[in-house]
This record gives structure tokens, sequence and C-alpha cells, in this order.
């Protein structure tokens, strides 16, 4: 039995090859309401979390200076910007909580994951907006969440069902992909906001 939040005696994942098994995430921070957006990331990058729990973790740096970017953060480093922005109404959590090796989840880790906690973590957060960040966490709604899936070519909207509501998602690119140049992350973020999916959000 799991407290929201807390993944770290959840056994699920056991004999999956490679799974960090139970989960040595440590636990999110409550969040601040609304959540007006939520982000969803793949795995943690390592046994112990990232985002909340590492001040040199690579997403919160990226996300960090995107926010600098678009003006929506005022902190002047990675470590005070993760309270920012969680007070500002933005969230952050993994699409799968165990660690895994190689990098890169299983098709088998992200089903079984997702099916034990995504759907609950998106009913207790009850986000406005949702961002999924890569490959994995679209992968991981898919698994858990087809059904609540609608997408509107006339609006060109995709939207997931969370407790009646129908909730705008955008899936892009995780912001740690090397590919990307830090402009590059700029001008696509500049893009998101200007086609009114983040624009809509007042600024903090």
């Amino acid at each position: 039995m799991t407290t929201w939040g807390d993944y770290r005696s959840c056994e699920r994942s056991l004999g999956i090859p490679g799974a960090d098994t139970p989960p040595r995430l440590l636990p999110y921070p409550d969040p601040c309401r609304p959540v007006r957006l939520l982000f969803i990331g793949g795995n943690p990058p390592c046994p112990g979390g990232g985002f909340w729990s590492r001040d040199d973790d690579r997403l919160l740096r990226s996300l960090h200076a995107i926010f600098l970017d678009l003006e929506w953060a005022t902190a002047d480093s990675p470590a005070p910007f993760r309270e920012e922005f969680r007070q500002h109404g933005f969230h952050f959590i993994h699409a799968v909580k165990c660690f895994s090796t190689p990098r890169h989840p299983s098709a088998a880790l992200v089903r079984t994951c997702a099916l034990a906690h995504l759907r609950e973590d998106l009913e207790h957060l009850r986000p406005e907006r949702i961002c999924l960040l890569g490959q994995v966490p679209f992968r991981a709604v898919k698994a858990c969440d087809a059904e609540h899936l609608r997408r509107s070519f006339a609006r060109q909207e995709t939207t997931l069902s969370i407790c009646g509501a129908d909730v705008p998602m955008l899936v892009t690119y995780s912001p740690n992909d090397r590919r990307q140049s830090r402009a590059d992350r700029r001008i696509a973020s500049r893009r998101d906001g200007e086609d009114g999916r983040l624009s809509e959000h007042p600024r903090p």
C-alpha cells in the first residue's frame, strides 16, 4: 500500500529485468493548488530521483533555463527555482517510478508502472494542462489511459479525460535531449507558448 507521492514500498515491478524495485525514489512534495501545468518525465535518472532531490539534475537545470527565457521564473539558480516552480502551480512527476538499467525503461516496466500509479497520480493532481516530456511518458499514458485520450483535428488538440474534465495535453521532446541546443529549446518553448498551449497561463 502506498501513500500518494511515496512509492518506496511498491513491488509491482519485481522480476522485470533492470528495474530498481522497490523504487528508492524520494517522495514528491505536495502540489500547490491548482496545478496549472503538470510536466511528466520518463524514469528517474538515478535511484533516489532527480528533479525534486538533486540540485544538479539535468531536467531541473533545463526547465530553469527555459522558464527564465519565458520570464516565468526569477530564481537565479536551479535550487530555489524548484520551489518557485511548485509555488506558482507547476508540478513534475515521473511516468515510471523505478530507476532502470539500461537508461530507457523496457516496455514491460513502462506498462507495469503506469498501470500501478499514473492514473492515481493524475486524479490526485487534477492538472489544468499536461506536458509530456518525450516518448516514455507518452507510452505510459497510452498504456493506462488509451480510452481517455481524445484528438480533435479541427482544434489540433489532444486531451486526456481526468475526473470528467478534458485536460489539454502537449507531447514534446525532453529538454534533456542533447540533440537539441539551448537555442532550439528556447525557440520551441516560445512557439509552444505562442500557439496557446502554454501562453494561457498567467506569468508568475
